[in-house]
């Protein structure tokens, strides 16, 4: 089981790192990155704090959403960290 869930968490980074650097040869101010930044900040806060309980830690997040959203490349630095510690 330990395996399949390290395999499955190795094919979500190499997506996640694939459609960041899609959506970096985008212009930063297209629509399609502000949604795609709004979507996947919810999407990496739902990671953490799905790690937290995994690793049955507080998180300290009191929502599913940021409160200020980061731009492009400090959401990818963030999601790509959070990667690299999952796998």
């Amino acid at each position: 089981m330990q395996n399949t869930v390290k395999r499955l968490f190795g094919y979500k980074s190499r997506a996640n790192d694939a459609l960041l650097r899609a959506l970096a040869n985008l212009d930063e101010e297209s629509s399609v990155v502000e949604l795609a930044v709004k979507a996947l900040s919810h999407a990496y806060v739902v990671d953490r704090i799905f790690a937290a309980h995994i690793r049955r830690k507080a998180h300290g997040y009191t929502s599913a959403n940021l409160t200020e959203l980061p731009t492009l490349k400090e959401l990818s630095a963030r999601i790509r960290g959070s990667d690299r510690n999952s796998t």
